[in-house]
């Protein structure tokens, strides 16, 4: 993609850990799921920040657990939104299916976000080595 490779180094490694855009969706998603379920209201803006937050730190507490994470994340939905425990089957195959697509999306973000920084540290001419 003509990025450096010192640049890449830095990012991708930073971007896996940190810039998890398709699992915070995907996190918004699953509690959206839950509140349509339930029948939940979403009626002031404080509620809304409260979903954005929960999926916010569902993804930032759970950057490094291989394969049961995403139970992990999903426990921590359902009790921080007050849902009961037996919704927990529902919202993994929710994860299964929206699982590829986040992915896919995290790391298209990760790649753009390593191409951006390579622009403002190379100049405009970045890419002309291809």
């Amino acid at each position: 993609m003509g990025v450096s490779s010192d640049i890449a180094e830095t990012t991708i490694p930073l971007g896996t850990s940190f810039h998890k855009d398709g699992s915070i969706i995907g996190s918004v998603f699953k509690i959206m799921f839950l509140v349509g379920l339930f029948g939940t209201s979403l009626a002031t803006t404080g509620e809304v920040m409260g979903v954005l937050g929960v999926a916010l730190l569902a993804n930032l507490l759970i950057t490094a657990v291989p394969i049961g994470g995403g139970t992990i994340s999903e426990m921590l939905i359902i009790t921080m939104m007050g849902y009961p425990v037996a919704t927990l089957p529902i919202l993994t195959i929710i994860a299964t299916i929206i699982d590829a697509p986040a992915t896919v999306l995290n790391v298209v973000g990760d790649d753009v976000s390593s191409m951006m920084i390579a622009r403002i540290v190379d100049g405009k001419e970045w890419n002309n080595g291809i």
